[in-house]
């Protein structure tokens, strides 16, 4: 059966090439828009993002970052991002990254020296239909309040490396994804500058379990109508030797 194809996001570079370029000394995320239900407007998009800022700079005060300079870069486009699954992001996004190097850095030179800002390029968020339901459901952040978590908004994030080339670390292969709180991004982004999300991402124990960054080492993981009794599928084979122990029976 004849897999199929990624779609081609290569025209969304220049996009990202604007927005990138018109960083200087900010901190935060790239963010991809893959929702566009018919009834989700202009307005409501606008409200979501803002709530989102709304909890970032609210959240987390372990995290040392200055709230007046976040910035959350939007890489968006209905007929090219609608539900297009994390993948074809990465692979596009790691594109439009190395192409934006090429022309700031010429061959012998270090691109993160031509990098304008502190906006992250290991790690990016999607906004995806349920993500921005918790966006634009949840209810007035409160400074020095911990947000209620069953109403407490969440975006997903997304690793720019191939998860198939992090090291296996036992239980579920890493996917390269995870949920993580609107509040904790602040820390999330503080925790990257010494740690890989390959690192940071809870271990899954059961089949789709979700990994969840809650602002801690150590996560959580939330169960999916998971089967405890169910084999995960590795996409690089099950792991052998002492990997293979390590990996959920």
């Amino acid at each position: 059966m004849a897999q199929p194809q990624s779609p081609d996001l290569t025209s969304l570079s220049s996009q990202f090439q604007g927005l990138a370029e018109n960083l200087t000394h900010e901190w935060g995320f790239f963010v991809v828009r893959t929702a566009y239900t018919v009834d989700v407007d202009k307005q409501s998009w606008t409200a979501a993002l803002e709530n989102l800022r709304r909890y970032v700079k609210t959240g987390d005060d372990a995290a040392e970052i200055h709230p007046s300079t976040l910035a959350l870069p939007v890489i968006a486009d209905q007929s090219a991002l609608n539900e297009t699954d994390f993948a074809s992001i990465r692979n596009a996004f790691t594109g439009w990254l190395n192409e934006f190097l090429r022309h700031k850095s010429p061959s012998d030179d270090d691109g993160d020296e031509k990098w304008p800002s502190d906006v992250r390029r290991d790690v990016f968020i999607v906004i995806d239909d349920s993500s921005l339901a918790s966006l634009l459901n949840a209810p007035e952040p409160v400074r020095g309040r911990r947000p209620n978590l069953d109403t407490e908004p969440w975006v997903i994030v997304v690793d720019s490396e191939n998860p198939d080339t992090v090291p296996y670390r036992g239980g579920g292969p890493y996917m390269g994804f995870m949920r993580a709180r609107a509040c904790a991004l602040g820390q999330l982004f503080e925790d990257l500058g010494s740690r890989s999300m390959g690192r940071l991402c809870p271990v899954r124990e059961y089949e789709d379990q979700i990994p969840f960054y809650d602002g801690s080492l150590r996560g959580k993981l939330i169960d999916g109508g998971f089967d405890a009794g169910a084999r995960y599928k590795f996409p690089r084979g099950t792991p052998r030797g002492v990997d293979g122990a390590r990996a959920i029976p």
